[in-house]
């Protein structure tokens, strides 16, 4: 049976809540140890195992993820892991901007990070970003705040 283990960091000040229902989609692979709310400044970790015991069959998930922000705004990212399939399967994560858990699937061959292509405002009025990370070494994703002058 394959395994992977994918942690998720929020360095952010902002709560990111998993969108349930529809948000995540399996495609091969089944989700052992389904990720939960991250709160400000915390993690989480997704264990995901093969169906089966065949080395040959890989692993395809994605979720989705909104960040509540300051002044009713929202940022929506897709998240995606995944094993290739065969004997020598490769860790995959990857992130999308997007409300599809497909696209964070697709993206999890990609990894790289992304940066909000919306511009948001705090309570203080100053603008801000939000940026996700995807490394296959170690397994993880991180989230963080990218200011103007942070660029």
């Amino acid at each position: 049976m394959v395994e992977l283990t994918v942690n998720l960091q929020n360095d952010t000040p902002y709560e990111m809540r998993l969108a349930r229902d529809d948000n995540t989609y399996t495609g091969d692979g089944k989700v052992a140890d389904q990720p939960q709310n991250i709160s400000p400044r915390g993690t989480t970790s997704i264990k995901l195992s093969s169906k089966d015991k065949s080395s040959d069959v890989g692993i395809d998930v994605g979720n989705v993820w909104y960040f509540d922000l300051p002044n009713s705004q929202t940022w929506s990212v897709a998240t995606g892991y995944g094993f290739t399939s065969g004997s020598t399967a490769t860790k995959q994560v990857g992130v999308a901007e997007s409300s599809d858990p497909k696209d964070g699937a697709q993206a999890a061959g990609k990894g790289g990070k992304i940066t909000s292509s919306q511009v948001f405002t705090d309570h203080e009025g100053d603008t801000f970003q939000l940026a996700a990370e995807a490394t296959v070494k170690p397994a993880a994703i991180r989230f963080t705040v990218v200011r103007e002058g942070d660029k």
